[in-house]
This record gives structure tokens, sequence and C-alpha cells, in this order.
């Protein structure tokens, strides 16, 4: 009897272990970790955040994002066995990169050409708030939001021995949300969190979308960084209603459809591609 209650609690006591091997294993670790990061760098913005503003916001910002996009670097070389970060941030698969990211690239087209045609002023940005918001900034959160969203949450997938659709449609998910989340800082309703979660989780996918399919992190962190700045110098345009840009502007959120249907096709298609897969099996 008592030989059969040792027996019986070794057994659990490897269960045990063997479900936290999985959750914290190679394959999802990434993920808790992304939530720690999270919820860490909100913990810090709260302590300065309606202390300072204007440029010193956005330096300040800035350096915490790029602090935490460093340490985060270095837990990611860690965990994932990567050399050096030249193994992590590299322009390996680059046209493939750029291929999946045809959604975001269009939407940063459309920017150009609305403000080519609509702005007929900028006010209000002087060099110090260019620099510090539209360069600083939108270039630190392209590098650390990539290795949080996408490296930490993504990377896991490719030790999937099987890679299934249904595989990549769940790390998407876990990718979307958490984005989404991550920008609700400033949203003072429901019904404004759910909208930018939604915006932005689909924004996201288009990144989500560049790693699955081509494995390359800096090709979204670049691709991140420009689609910000013009995202980010609306709130400075004087416009005027010239036909395109009332055009422009009806065809906006159609643009969100665009990149979700571009982003989920190449999501889709990953496991097709012969370059992640060699990959994957060289790790798994």
């Amino acid at each position: 009897m008592y030989n059969n209650g040792v027996l019986l609690l070794r057994e659990n006591d490897n269960n045990m272990k063997n479900i936290l091997s999985i959750i914290f294993g190679k394959k999802y670790i990434g993920i808790w970790l992304a939530i720690l990061f999270y919820i860490l760098f909100s913990m810090v913005t709260s302590i300065y955040r309606y202390r300072v503003d204007g440029t010193v916001w956005f330096l300040v910002n800035s350096l915490q994002r790029l602090l935490f996009g460093l340490i985060e670097l270095m837990l990611f070389m860690k965990y994932f066995q990567k050399k050096d970060w030249k193994e992590v941030l590299n322009f390996k698969g680059y046209k493939k990169g750029l291929l999946a990211g045809s959604g975001i690239i269009l939407f940063i087209i459309y920017f150009v050409i609305l403000y080519i045609t609509g702005v007929s002023g900028i006010v209000g940005l002087t060099f110090p708030l260019a620099f510090s918001q539209l360069f600083c900034q939108q270039i630190t959160t392209g590098f650390f939001e990539e290795i949080t969203y996408r490296g930490f949450i993504l990377e896991g997938y490719f030790y999937h021995e099987k890679q299934k659709v249904s595989t990549r449609l769940i790390y998407t998910l876990v990718s979307f949300l958490l984005f989404g989340s991550g920008h609700l800082m400033n949203c003072t309703s429901w019904s404004d969190g759910v909208f930018r979660m939604v915006t932005t989780g689909i924004i996201g996918m288009s990144f989500t979308a560049i790693y699955l399919y081509s494995h390359n992190l800096l090709i979204a962190m670049i691709l991140h960084f420009i689609f910000d700045i013009p995202a980010n110098l609306i709130i400075y345009a004087n416009w005027s209603n010239t036909v395109i840009k009332v055009f422009l502007d009806d065809i906006f959120y159609g643009m969100y459809i665009i990149i979700g249907i571009t982003s989920l096709i190449f999501i889709i298609k990953a496991g097709n591609n012969s370059n992640c897969q060699q990959e994957a099996a060289s790790i798994s």
C-alpha cells in the first residue's frame, strides 16, 4: 500500500514535470516572456507617464524601448540558442519578407499618396519633436515591439515538427491579442479599446506574416518603423479636401481588410516555405 502511494506520487510528479516542460519549453516560453515584458513595460511607463511630456517624454520613452529591446534580444538569443545577434537580425530571406509584407507596404504607399494629395501644411511639428517622436520613438518601437510580439511569441512555432495551419493561426491569434492589448493605454472606453485592439492587431498581422513566412525579424522591424512615421505624423497635418484625399478617406478602413486578407494568405502559405521548413528541422 505504501509502495503504491509512493509510485503514484512519483508518477504525478513526473506528469507535472512533463506539463511544465511543455508549457515553459521552447515552443511556448516566448509567449510567457512577451507577457512578462508587456507587464513590466507598462509598469515602468506608468512611473513617468504624467510627469513629463513633449520632447522629453518621447526621448525617455525611446530610451525605455531601446533598453527593453536590448534586454529581450539577449534573452531571445539565450533561450533560443542563437550564437550572436546577427542570427536574429539579418537580411536572410528578405525577399520573402517583403512579399509577405505587401499589405503593410501597400498601406505605406497609401499614406504617401494621402500626404502628397491632401496635406496643405504641417502645424506644430518642431525639429525636436520630429526627431524625438517620429525618429527616435518609432525606430525603437519597431525594434522593441517586433522582438516582443513577433520574435518571442512566434519563434516557438519553428520548434513544432509538424507546421500545421492551425498551429500558425493559434500563434497569430496570440500575437494579435497581445499586440492589440499593448496599445490600449490611452483608450477611454470599451468601444475605443475594442476598435484600437482590432485595428492595431490587423497591422500586427502583417508583421506576423513576414516572420512566419520568411523567419526574418529585421524586415518586420524596418517596415514597422517606416509605417509608424506617417501614422504618427497625421496629428500634425493640415488637410485639404481634394478629390483624391476624399476618395482615400472613403477607402481607409478597406485598407485594413486588404492587410488582413493579404497577411492571412501568407500565414497560411508559410507552411509551404521550404527555407523555414529546413530551419525548423534543424532546430527541433
